[in-house]
């Protein structure tokens, strides 16, 4: 019996093993809930420090609320301890979608001079839990038309490459007509220009559908984001919304094709990833509140916490 059972053992161990070769990146565990401690409010579009230590997002962002910019202090994977409005980033207008490079260059989302400048991008400078020097984008990233906005960003660890959304609204009936995700380089100016082959890269990526939401990991080979099937989304919220990964051999090639992360169902939006390439946070309507959770990769360790 104790052959046996040493026999059994050694088997699972070896399934475990092929198991974790096999798995690819689409393959992830059931996510999990994470709390932000002294906060009880919508939780959406977070974002993870490179380092890891801060959690930033925003509440829900519907016309009725006032959208604003959030910071939160990690405790572990899945609890973080609530700091307060990131301070110096918010407006009377919608501000969101926050991302941060290594040195702490800071950008996000705000339509707060969109009449004037058509412009949505913003940046400014990340020390000491506050956002300084907070100015317009720079570059040809916006395409200064009417009913053309970016609502989506997110910088490279390295701060050289923005992966940003670029959406186009309906003249009529509103909403939008279509999103797909591009990218562009800073030059030496601190200005980002669109990438020459932009449309070659993300070919794979970008569909009829809505794209939009990307996160890479840090090596840049790899990117998450979100798509939203309008079609099917009158059938249900399982069908018309998404979370995909996509990943390429090197930052001068496109993305490959995208696959769906099946472990992730529902009104889910946002990814982020951890530094470690680990894990993906993400936010996901729950009982009519939007909180962020968090999937692990299945050939990730799920003992680390």
């Amino acid at each position: 019996m104790r052959i046996q059972a040493k026999l059994a053992a050694g088997l699972s161990i070896v399934l475990a093993a092929s198991a974790d070769a096999a798995a690819g990146p689409a393959d992830f565990r059931a996510s999990e809930p994470v709390v932000i401690e002294g906060y009880d409010g919508h939780a959406m579009e977070p974002f993870l420090s490179r380092d890891g230590a801060l959690l930033f997002f925003n509440n829900r962002n519907q016309p009725k609320d006032e959208t604003d910019l959030h910071v939160a202090e990690r405790i572990d994977d899945r609890r973080f301890r609530y700091l307060g409005p990131l301070d110096g980033a918010n407006s009377e207008d919608l501000d969101g979608v926050p991302s941060m490079d290594r040195a702490g260059r800071f950008y996000f989302v705000s339509p707060r001079a969109y009449g004037e400048t058509r412009n949505t991008l913003w940046t400014g400078e990340f020390s000491d839990g506050a956002l300084t020097n907070v100015q317009p984008l720079r570059g040809d990233v916006s395409r200064d038309k009417p009913f053309w906005l970016n609502i989506d960003a997110e910088i490279s660890a390295d701060g050289e490459t923005l992966y940003f959304v670029e959406n186009r609204w309906r003249i009529f009936g509103g909403g939008v007509k279509s999103a797909n995700i591009f990218a562009a380089r800073r030059d030496e100016t601190g200005a980002f220009i669109r990438l020459p082959n932009v449309s070659d890269l993300f070919k794979e990526i970008n569909t009829e559908k809505l794209e939009f939401a990307p996160s890479v990991t840090e090596d840049e080979l790899t990117l998450y984001f979100t798509r939203v099937d309008k079609k099917a989304l009158r059938r249900s919220v399982d069908e018309g919304f998404g979370l995909f990964v996509s990943t390429r051999p090197s930052i001068a090639e496109p993305f490959g094709p995208p696959e769906r992360i099946e472990a992730v169902r529902g009104y889910v939006e946002g990814p982020t990833v951890s530094p470690d390439a680990c894990a993906i946070y993400f936010h996901q309507r729950v009982d009519e509140v939007f909180e962020i959770r968090r999937a692990e990769r299945a050939d990730c360790d799920p003992g680390r916490r």
